[in-house]
């Protein structure tokens, strides 16, 4: 019974979702050694079996999340976000709360530090105005689906908010990530 009910809501809801490639590499093992992933957001029971997923995992309260990113030092920080019909602007959508607190942690580290925030655009998250919206001047990597409904398919040279000096740069260091299944999802690649 439970799956007559849940199947066509979730077919509906999510059949067009593709799973994150930095999520794919962690449960198959097969994670870039200059990539780390850490996540404090698992589902029940997903990964008792996969040891890098467990090694990684991080106990944390949603509040702690923004403190423990900066006392790890986190150099790329990635969230998809809903577009703006005049392009200037993006909304964080419902879930601003961790990147609004690491928008001047971002700042101040790109003075003295590679640092790469990057948003994916995705047509089908709702657009929150107010403050969860931001300039686009605040990102350094914009990536935009070929059709935004259809989030992860890259659309063939996807834009760059910042000089590529930045980004050469960024992409030869090591990178720490935390991932979340919400928003604040992270994989970063050479």
């Amino acid at each position: 019974m439970e799956r007559r009910f849940a199947e066509p809501l979730l077919n509906r809801l999510f059949s067009g979702c593709v799973e994150p490639l930095y999520a794919a590499a962690v449960r198959q093992g097969r994670l870039p050694p200059n990539i780390r992933v850490h996540e404090f957001f698992l589902l029940v029971g997903q990964s008792l079996a996969n040891r890098l997923a467990q090694k990684s995992y991080i106990s944390l309260n949603y509040s702690q999340v923004a403190r423990h990113l900066e006392r790890i030092e986190t150099n790329v920080l990635a969230q998809l976000v809903a577009p703006h019909p005049s392009a200037a602007r993006v909304s964080l959508s419902s879930n601003p709360d961790i990147t609004l607190d690491m928008l001047p942690y971002v700042g101040s580290r790109r003075a003295h530090e590679p640092t790469v925030f990057a948003v994916e655009l995705n047509g089908n998250l709702p657009y929150m105005p107010g403050e969860a919206e931001i300039e686009r001047a605040q990102i350094d990597m914009v990536l935009e689906p070929a059709d935004p409904r259809v989030p992860g398919r890259l659309r063939h040279g996807a834009a760059c908010g910042h000089p590529g000096e930045r980004r050469r740069h960024a992409s030869n260091r090591h990178r720490r990530v935390l991932g979340c299944a919400v928003a604040c999802v992270g994989a970063a690649s050479q």
